[in-house]
């Protein structure tokens, strides 16, 4: 009786069991420093279904390999590959194939033959063009093809003479879902757009325009068409009514149409870095939005718009003070982070936070008899969250009472003792107002340090009733 085993790893059947039969369905030989392809995987040609022959040296495939029938996934990232040998046409099994980071120039028109295929990576590769087979891959849903070096798309992606068959091209490719062609050299897109598209990314090109067939994006979600040249947007974009997210950073945008107002499900617009005037009216519909950039130096993700009246047209259009939109310059566009000095910012501070005090009776003291008035005493601040106004309220009042009972208890001890200080008038330096006690300038001390916002109204009151000069150093 034979076994069955399922082994995933870097296996080589053993040769002592003969009773048992191998059944080897993934092989990993990734990071293994490999120049060519293991000859033993051809020994699992009919059972191997996932193949990672990821960060190796390979520099070609072997036709063995295409033997293997039962393959489902390929996956051959970030090796020395130039090319796809067109024998790729006999996986007919393939659902995904990975081969970025090679230095594949082109793909081999037979790969129309690998119905199954749904996923295809391609980014980082010196691809120039994509074969017509391409729009043959019926079950194709993710195809990326970023950092590459394409410059059209085939005839049958959108060349206007065969526009009929783009139709029927297009119908059979309805089921892709992302499309990701950014950082290539794209000066237009193709004019028929997957129907149900719901990521499309077509950043870093040299757009001038988008074609009105984008509005038919119905399922469209998130779009990005960052840094092209982009000068005006269709009005058929309206109609894509599911878009959530949308940034359109860094082009020339001089203005939008109305029909943007009918996006109502967008949350996220990036309009920084082009050259709007004013935003149309209509944006007030977009209750949903959530963030609308406008410049990278923007702090908050919402900032409030007014309604004004176009200068020609006088029809009713939004703006604020970031409008009109000047191009950035990135020679200008520097961070002062580095002249930061976060030590001597911090010296600045303190010294710039300090408050002086200085008796009126000593000050007259020393004037008298000539000598230089004495330093003032500095002391630092603190900074603490200013109290509500129905506290501050409250403060106030026990604030004044306090200061009530002080004065009305001065006066009395001045009635009752009224002899004694007629007989020492004339021993003892009398000043012109009476000195604050103690509890007094204890009190302010402690409101200097907890109230900073409040001594900013009551300063001048509480200087007169203690009888003091106040330098405040602020610069």
């Amino acid at each position: 009786m034979t076994t069955k085993r399922k082994i995933i790893g870097r296996l080589v059947p053993c040769r002592c069991f003969r009773g048992e039969e191998e059944v080897i369905s993934v092989l990993d030989y990734s990071h293994c420093s490999l120049q060519q392809v293991p000859k033993e995987i051809f020994s699992f040609e009919r059972t191997l279904e996932e193949l990672y022959l990821d960060a190796n040296q390979i520099e070609e495939l072997p036709k063995q390999l295409f033997n293997c029938q039962a393959l489902k996934k390929l996956s051959m990232p970030d090796n020395d590959l130039s090319n796809l040998p067109t024998t790729i046409a006999s996986l007919v099994n393939l659902k995904e194939l990975d081969i970025s980071k090679n230095g594949i120039q082109e793909f081999p028109d037979n790969i129309k033959c690998c119905k199954c295929l749904s996923v295809v990576e391609a980014s980082v590769n010196p691809i120039a063009k994509l074969p017509d087979g391409f729009t043959q891959l019926l079950n194709l849903t993710q195809l990326f093809l970023n950092d590459a070096f394409l410059e059209y798309l085939p005839a049958n992606f959108g060349r206007v003479h065969l526009i009929i068959h783009i139709v029927y091209i297009y119908l059979k490719l309805s089921q892709l879902e992302r499309l990701d062609l950014g950082s290539n050299e794209f000066s237009e897109l193709v004019r028929k757009i997957l129907s149900l598209l719901e990521e499309f990314d077509c950043s870093c090109n040299e757009l001038e325009s988008l074609p009105p067939t984008v509005g038919y994006l119905h399922s469209l979600r998130t779009f990005a068409a960052d840094e092209n040249f982009l000068t005006e947007l269709p009005r058929e974009i309206g109609n894509c009514k599911n878009v959530t997210v949308m940034s359109l950073r860094s082009n020339k945008l001089e203005f939008l149409p109305d029909e943007i107002g009918q996006m109502t499900k967008l949350r996220v617009l990036n309009l920084s870095d082009n050259r709007l005037k004013n935003l149309p009216f209509t944006f007030t519909k977009l209750k949903d939005l959530a963030a609308l950039w406008l410049s990278d130096n923007q702090s908050k993700a919402l900032i409030p718009l007014q309604t004004e009246a176009h200068p020609e047209t006088k029809q009713r259009v939004l703006t604020n003070y970031m409008f009109p939109q000047q191009p950035r310059h990135d020679e200008d566009y520097q961070s002062d982070s580095d002249s930061f000095n976060p030590t001597l910012w911090e010296e600045q501070r303190q010294q710039r936070m300090t408050v002086a005090f200085e008796f009126e009776d000593k000050k007259e003291e020393e004037d008298n008899s000539g000598k230089l008035p004495p330093r003032p005493v500095e002391i630092n601040l603190k900074r603490y969250p200013t109290p509500y106004p129905e506290d501050l309220k409250n403060m106030v009042k026990s604030v004044q009472n306090l200061v009530g009972k002080t004065t009305h208890t001065l006066n009395t001890e001045k009635c009752s003792s009224g002899t004694n200080m007629d007989l020492h008038s004339q021993d003892k330096y009398e000043p012109k107002w009476p000195i604050a006690p103690k509890e007094v300038m204890l009190l302010y001390l402690i409101l200097l340090q907890c109230l900073p916002g409040f001594i900013d109204q009551c300063l001048c009151n509480l200087a007169i009733k203690c009888n003091l000069y106040i330098y405040i150093y602020i610069y």
